[in-house]
């Protein structure tokens, strides 16, 4: 297993992570925002959000999920907008429905 920081947002950057996840009511929407999300989420700033950090996510999202459930099906995803923007709003939006 990957070592991380559990606990990596502050509760002002959990509260706005989940402010901004309430935009994401469609497929449209999501695409629109995604990108706000994940510069908030690239906590390094390497123009990735790599696995410790959709991990943490994930967590924010519903702390439910055990630490060992989030780190299995996370992945690292670049900055960059297009294809992969509308993937993860698939992922994330069928996660949460």
């Amino acid at each position: 297993m990957i070592e991380c920081d559990q606990d990596m947002f502050d509760d002002a950057t959990k509260t706005e992570l989940l402010n901004e996840f309430t935009k994401f009511t469609s497929i449209e929407a999501c695409e629109e925002n995604i990108q706000t999300i994940m510069h908030i989420l690239d906590v390094n700033k390497n123009g990735n959000v790599d696995r410790c950090e959709e991990a943490n996510f994930v967590r924010v999202l519903d702390p439910s999920n055990t630490w060992e459930y989030v780190i299995k099906y996370s992945h690292n995803q670049p900055l960059l907008p297009g294809e992969e923007d509308a993937r993860s709003c698939s992922t994330h939006l069928d996660e949460h429905e």
